[in-house]
């Protein structure tokens, strides 16, 4: 598995290069509504939540030989439940199937812990293999310090890293071999920003020629630079270019997004915080893999120490409606003795307060065998389609209401977040000189046909390369792609829905 989408696609792609295979015969990859597998596929790159989708919805890993999870210490909650699943199943009803857990700084004696086997002697340790790295290959550098203790990008950092990369530039033409490079042997550079718009901030700073000749020069100016927008509402197309070379040089602004649930809404919100010590050094890792690489951080030496070595997991601190859902989905007992088993559990009342959230919303039924059941309750038909669309419950039930009340298409887009900003793709396109095509296909609202079932002939087309009917995986709504695609997809998870209870009822918490 891979958290991100880019990243199963690209290794796919590679290990067919690699091996002189087409992408979908021995190797494939499933993201989202892009599925490249086949009969034939025996090895799966795909992203956390298709594998969580395929386990619930299975409740066995018979079908695989091994499992490897990649990027563990993010601890995302797809994560932190997908290794709770795993663990339960392979103590289970998989026992044969080997699990490799993976990080470039992940803590073993953790995760060996946590799999710990139960036998009538005692416990027994899992067997763990640890791999670590010998040689640290890249330099850490002190840069800027940021006013205070508050997450925030002042725009002199930006400056700052222009001129960064003009030093950069500077002394790789001074080097002896630099004329007698390949195109794809130049120099490159990683920045690690926190989301969409600040990366758009700084992709206007690195491509105004005023401003670069402003900060470094005229000298500074006549370089020419091939800046690349990197972020999962991007199109594939747009960021497979990234993945040329590896890169030389790293700048780390110290800086993520996490999602942080408000106590008295319980809505949550993406907010900038400050990256956690394990982030910083998975991220400086992107340096010195092939060559001796060079790593920028933003903060000084001892605000960096000051930093957490790890963040808090987000099963902690968000809430956990779709886990509760496919809890549920897993028929193995109440929700909260599921979330008990978790790497970290998340605390009672937050369970409590969830399920109440779910029997409000129609999700779970009040009533288990005619009792009130205040820990648990019979998930209904509203909630299996809220397990399956990764999305708020509130969106969820949204689009349901449009689908019944035949504005699916419409409740989408009311429902998704919106595309990247425009002139962000749009100047990422006009450095490679391409011309005419719109920035995002999914920013165009449907088109309008008078025509009866105009709408609902073209769904299928657009969406003709997923898997089997019944079998639809969604991460990380929106994906670049038409609404009509994902009202077909929704269309097909509803009707999966309507197979198993052919007459719905909707009560007064519906």
């Amino acid at each position: 598995t891979q958290p991100r989408r880019i990243a199963a696609i690209s290794i796919a792609k590679r290990v067919a290069q690699e091996r002189g295979w087409d992408v979908g015969g021995l190797v494939g990859y499933q993201v989202g509504l892009d599925n490249k597998t086949s009969a034939d596929t025996r090895i799966s790159y795909v992203t956390t939540g298709v594998l969580l989708q395929k386990l619930v919805g299975s409740k066995t890993m018979n079908e695989y030989t091994h499992i490897i999870l990649d990027e563990v210490h993010e601890r995302g909650q797809e994560m932190d439940f997908l290794l709770l699943v795993v663990k339960k199943l392979l103590y289970t009803v998989s026992p044969n199937v080997k699990v490799v857990l993976m990080s470039a700084t992940i803590r073993a004696n953790i995760f060996t812990e946590y799999f710990l086997i139960s036998t009538p002697q005692g416990l027994q340790s899992s067997e763990c293999i640890q791999i670590e790295k010998t040689n640290q290959m890249f330099m850490i550098l002190q840069n800027c310090t940021p006013k205070g203790n508050e997450p925030c990008i002042m725009p002199e950092m930006n400056h700052l890293v222009v001129k960064l990369v003009n030093a950069f530039e500077t002394i790789d033409q001074k080097e002896d071999n630099y004329t007698d490079r390949s195109e794809a042997d130049l120099p490159s550079v990683l920045i690690f920003l926190p989301g969409i718009y600040e990366i758009e901030e700084l992709f206007m700073c690195l491509t105004n020629e005023s401003l670069r000749q402003k900060l470094a020069g005229a000298e500074c100016a006549r370089y020419k630079w091939w800046v690349l927008p990197l972020h999962s509402t991007i199109t594939a197309d747009e960021q497979v270019r990234v993945f040329q070379r590896a890169p030389p040089g790293l700048i780390d602004y110290c800086l993520m997004k996490t999602l942080v649930a408000d106590d008295q809404t319980n809505f949550t919100s993406l907010q900038l915080s400050w990256a956690a010590k394990a982030n910083c050094e998975q991220r400086a890792g992107r340096a010195g893999r092939v060559r001796d690489g060079r790593v920028y951080r933003l903060v000084n030496d001892k605000f960096y120490n000051s930093l957490p070595d790890e963040g808090t997991p987000e099963i902690k601190r968000c809430p956990l409606e779709r886990l509760v859902l496919l809890a549920k989905m897993l028929e193995m007992g109440p929700p909260s003795d599921i979330l008990a088993l978790a790497l970290d559990p998340p605390d009672m009342s937050n369970i409590h307060r969830t399920l109440l959230v779910l029997k409000e919303i129609g999700a779970l039924k009040k009533m288990m065998d005619d009792e009130w059941v205040p820990n648990d309750g019979e998930i209904t038909y509203l909630g299996r389609v809220m397990a399956k669309l990764p999305l708020d419950v509130k969106v969820s039930k949204l689009i349901m209401l449009g689908y019944i009340y035949g504005c699916l298409e419409e409740s989408i887009i009311m429902g998704v977040e919106p595309p990247p900003p425009a002139k962000l793709l749009q100047a990422a396109r006009q450095q490679r000189g391409a011309v005419g095509e719109p920035v995002l296909r999914a920013s165009a609202l449907p088109a309008r046909d008078g025509r009866p079932g105009a709408r609902a002939e073209a769904a299928p087309v657009a969406g003709g390369h997923r898997a089997r009917q019944g079998q639809v995986y969604l991460k990380n709504f929106p994906d670049n792609q038409p609404r009509e695609v994902y009202a077909a997809a929704i269309r097909n998870v509803i009707a999966h829905q309507i197979s198993d209870e052919p007459r719905v009822i909707f009560d007064t918490n519906s």
